[in-house]
């Protein structure tokens, strides 16, 4: 079962359908599975395994697991050994998968090692030491929703851990001397959103330098009207 459910697209789906993970029996032996997994197993599954098993089926503890769950998935879980290389490696992979989410806000939402305080640190620390070039390239790789989101103009635009949604207790913050880049990617996404005044609002750089930076292009397409 672990390796099907590691490439599936739709984790809950997938878990919903299978009719023996009702039985208690079959729990156990799934459970024994993933807990007899070694650091390799582990690396591999990261490395290989669906972006929606990524984010939903590790934890950072044992506590984490709950076999009284909502979904069926939560009482199956693959804690991630403690140590900082696979952390990272962890981090690195839902990163690429986060970049590309349709809804970074949902796929964010989904995934349960953001209830830890550990893992929020440990993906804070990542975020802060994206260079320049590292950042140029998410602009490119990453969704429109990514880029709508993920980015501010400093420190001050990034909520505490009490943020209302859970993307806002994170953000990259724009490097001054990218920040025309950015604004031109981020209008290209602009002019092909469905709902232009919601693709506006939800923008979290969109403060009085980020309106100078826009003021340029806006112009040109009122010129080219």
């Amino acid at each position: 079962m672990v390796p099907n459910c590691g490439k599936n697209n739709s984790l809950e789906e997938y878990m919903n359908a299978n009719r023996p993970s009702l039985n208690v029996k079959f729990q156990a032996e799934v459970r024994t599975c993933v807990e007899q997994l070694d650091k390799d197993e582990i690396g591999l599954i990261i490395d290989k395994a669906s972006d929606d098993f990524i984010n939903t089926m590790f934890v950072m503890t044992e506590d984490d697991i709950k076999d009284n769950g909502g979904n069926r998935y939560e009482w199956s879980c693959i804690v991630i050994p403690a140590d900082i290389p696979m952390l990272q490696q962890y981090i690195e992979r839902w990163f690429r998968s986060m970049k590309v989410a349709g809804s970074v806000k949902e796929y964010m939402n989904a995934n349960r090692q953001l209830t830890n305080a550990n893992f929020r640190t440990a993906l804070r620390t990542y975020i802060s030491q994206l260079d320049t070039e590292e950042i140029k390239y998410l602009f490119i790789s990453g969704s429109s929703d990514f880029l709508n989101t993920m980015f501010v103009l400093t420190e001050n635009d990034i909520e505490s851990d009490h943020a209302y949604y859970r993307f806002e207790s994170f953000g990259i913050v724009i490097p001054d001397d990218i920040l025309q880049l950015y604004t031109r990617i981020w209008m290209y996404h602009m002019k092909k959103a469905d709902a232009l005044i919601e693709f506006v609002g939800a923008n979290r750089s969109m403060s009085v330098i980020m309106q100078t930076e826009l003021e340029p292009y806006i112009n040109q397409i009122n010129l080219e009207k």
